[in-house]
């Protein structure tokens, strides 16, 4: 399952698929991947989960876990006064290599087959042009460069959630961030 992601990412093209994942072994190597899964602790969670509200929240009708965001409630300026952007990048390589080698077997002992994506719930209530440009952007774009890059194919579905005008008009230049494939996993919900 763990070389299908990459495949299914290259849609099946062995050179594709090859070069991303040598580039993803590197990358392994140069981010000291297993050191980070194994001992990075982000000692400052509670205080980053006050200013970014997020977290797993049982699973939906077909055994995927659901990861949610309140990214209306993202400070990213207060956010990077108790933390850094280098320690946001570890916690999220090591919550990525969490649910693959405890979240994602725990589903699938649940419901009895393979679960190897989630469901992503992300409330941008409030969410504007403002919010989505500077520092709020690059960390975003980050964030989600890491899923694309180096864990592919572990979306299952993604609901951006009580979606207001504002955020409908800049959706074109959010998207344009997101692989195509990733894109139509994406449903926009006004409530």
């Amino acid at each position: 399952l763990y070389l299908l992601r990459f495949l299914r990412a290259r849609k099946f093209d062995l050179e594709k698929t090859m070069i991303m994942f040598k580039k993803f072994l590197q990358w392994r190597i140069d981010k000291q991947v297993d050191n980070i899964r194994e001992n990075f602790q982000l000692t400052e969670l509670i205080d980053v989960k006050k200013l970014y509200p997020h977290g797993y929240h049982r699973t939906d009708k077909i055994g995927r876990p659901i990861y949610i965001e309140l990214l209306d409630k993202l400070d990213i300026k207060e956010l990077f006064k108790i933390t850094t952007e280098e320690r946001m990048i570890n916690y999220y390589i090591k919550q990525y290599e969490r649910q693959m080698k405890y979240i994602f077997p725990a589903c699938s002992a649940v419901i009895q087959k393979p679960v190897e994506q989630s469901c992503t719930i992300l409330d941008v209530n409030g969410i504007g042009i403002l919010s989505l440009v500077g520092q709020t952007k690059a960390f975003l774009k980050l964030a989600s460069d890491i899923g694309q890059d180096y864990y592919p194919e572990m979306l299952g579905h993604m609901s951006l959630i009580n979606v207001g005008f504002l955020f409908r008009a800049v959706w074109s230049l959010v998207k344009s961030f997101i692989d195509a494939k990733t894109a139509s996993k994406i449903s926009l919900l006004k409530g």
